[in-house]
């Protein structure tokens, strides 16, 4: 076994586990059991029902929680939507003074009582090796909230806050934007789910203020121009925050147009992530002109919006004039001949681009060609995904795997469909003579000769190389 492994156990009577001899591996535990509990000599990670655990697992669990050898890292509490009441006392008691963990998330619970609050939030400013804390679905009274969260003004090391609590709630959100504007060690602050103009409004400064946030990111958030743009003035300032993430936010053309602007002067932001948004060209070339004289930003993430040939064709100037952007990630976005043409006509002179992923595209055959030419001169490129292009055909990829014979960069490589024998030869060939080839995907399986035949040119190969996704290749090794 090489891989992680995650243990999920319900039972209720005797749980036997006897792990020393899984040491090395990380273990995910989920107790719902009902009697005795033996400790696992492994990393682990404890979910416990709240609503449902009983005081003989609750007593088992704190037990291992203070004992001096505690190594587990991850809690997770989970109520299941049910209110948290005064029995959780004692588990948070046990946090309090834990040694080991590191990161604790509270799911599906209601406090509606300050009382149950204040043992959780005194074990969070207790314990002195937690650095991050999500609160997912959880939901709060803005007093109990207010309680909790001076928790973590108070508590010195925590780096992470992830936080899945719709806040419409004025006062709510005012004493959120405070908290965390008061925090003097978090990095990371995560939300998740919908929230009003006026928390907008609210927690941006904090944006523009902050002397320890370096990663913002917002998720599954409904964000149009108006909630954008105290998030653009904000960021517009220079501050500490180097990471932007905008995931699934619906983020419509208007509230792109307003958030380009700012990294034409922003010198701060070095990635931006902008993933499963449906951003339309127009936004895009908004986005690239803004970006042509950008010299900050190192990472730009556009996977499933709708750039089309339209936004290729912008993006292609901006790899053309500048090169401090090195990862571009263009997956899924419609992208056909027109654009990719003229994405690959950019690399020919680009000299910063080290990753492109063009998955889930219809570049076109021919269009292979073209990539192989500008390769023959970039010498920059470290890694190419074409992975899931279904009009590149088998018979198309010969130019790209002879170029490889001269190009020295190029390290990790996805192909899109199955090659033909023709083309295996040429790969074994340029496998002999290329060293620095790292990796290769196949979307699909070869037949059983081809297979072999990869396995003697990696055999015979002296740089190591790794052929992903290809389970089937894997068996033939061994």
């Amino acid at each position: 076994v090489h891989k992680k492994h995650h243990f999920s156990a319900s039972c209720h009577g005797f749980l036997p586990l006897h792990c020393s001899s899984i040491h090395s591996f990380d273990v995910f535990f989920s107790l719902q059991c009902s009697n005795t509990i033996h400790r696992l000599k492994a990393r682990t990670s404890w979910s416990l029902s709240m609503n449902t655990l009983t005081s003989a697992d609750a007593l088992a669990v704190c037990n291992q929680l203070k004992a001096d050898d505690c190594i587990t890292t991850s809690v997770i509490l989970d109520w299941h939507g049910a209110v948290a009441s005064p029995r959780s006392e004692p588990i948070f008691e046990a946090l309090g003074v834990a040694t080991s963990v590191q990161s604790l998330s509270i799911s599906s619970a209601i406090f509606e009582s300050t009382e149950v609050v204040r043992p959780l939030a005194h074990a969070i400013e207790c314990n002195t090796t937690l650095d991050s804390i999500s609160l997912l679905g959880t939901t709060f009274k803005p007093e109990t909230f207010s309680v909790f969260l001076s928790a973590l003004v108070g508590k010195g090391n925590v780096k992470h806050i992830k936080l899945s609590y719709s806040l419409h709630d004025e006062a709510a959100a005012m004493i959120f934007a405070t908290c965390i504007g008061e925090a003097q060690t978090l990095e990371t602050l995560e939300l998740v789910g919908e929230f009003s103009r006026t928390t907008m409004i609210k927690l941006a400064p904090v944006f523009s203020t902050t002397t320890s946030i370096s990663k913002v990111s917002f998720r599954d958030t409904g964000i149009d121009s108006d909630q954008m743009k105290p998030i653009a003035d904000a960021l517009a300032r220079e501050s500490c925050i180097q990471e932007v993430c905008l995931m699934s936010c619906r983020i419509s053309t208007a509230a792109i147009k307003t958030l380009a602007p700012i990294f034409e002067t922003n010198t701060a932001i070095s990635r931006l992530d902008l993933r499963h948004n449906e951003i339309s060209a127009v936004g895009i070339c908004c986005l690239a002109s803004a970006l042509t004289t950008n010299t900050s930003l190192k990472y730009l993430n556009l996977d499933h919006n709708n750039s089309k040939c339209a936004g290729a064709t912008a993006l292609s100037k901006v790899l053309r004039n500048n090169s401090t952007l090195e990862h571009l990630v263009l997956s899924s976005n419609e992208i056909r001949s027109k654009g990719a043409y003229d994405l690959a006509s950019a690399l020919s002179t680009n000299t910063g681009l080290k990753t492109l992923v063009l998955s889930g595209n219809k570049p076109g055959a021919t269009w292979i060609a073209a990539l192989a030419c500008a390769l023959s001169v970039n010498q920059t490129l470290r890694k190419l995904i074409l992975d899931s292009c279904k009009d590149i055909t088998p018979d198309s990829l010969g130019p790209l795997i002879n170029v490889l014979r001269t190009n020295h960069s190029l390290c990790i490589l996805g192909l899109p469909c199955c090659i033909t024998p023709e083309s295996c030869s040429s790969l074994v060939e340029t496998l002999l003579v290329n060293p620095t080839l790292r990796k290769i995907s196949f979307e699909r399986q070869l037949p059983l000769p081809l297979g072999f035949d990869l396995l003697e040119a990696k055999a015979l190969r002296e740089a190591p190389i790794e052929f992903s996704n290809f389970e089937q290749l894997r068996r033939y090794e061994e």
